[in-house]
């Protein structure tokens, strides 16, 4: 049941969000062992963490995009500022 880098890059946002949330779910049911609760938690983090990352780089491409429309264009993420040379 364990996600891997490589099929978390397969899965689509909503499907990796639906993923947590199944797992959220059989965790607070509180019927698993030790061993396989820690291991659906692990998958949760992974999957938390992917869903967080992709969420942060919409909000700075609306961002960029609210800002140019504004007339206020920055540069893109990852550019340098020439300005603060």
């Amino acid at each position: 049941m364990a996600v891997g880098t490589e099929n978390l890059e397969k899965m689509s946002f909503e499907e990796r969000l639906a993923k947590l949330e199944r797992i959220v779910e059989t965790l607070e049911e509180g019927k698993l062992g030790l061993a396989k609760s820690l291991e659906l938690f692990e998958e949760a983090v992974a999957l938390a963490r992917s869903c967080r990352s992709e969420l942060e780089d919409a909000e700075l491409r609306i961002t960029h995009l609210t800002d140019k429309a504004e007339g206020m264009d920055r540069p893109a993420v990852g550019e340098a500022d020439d300005e603060a040379e």
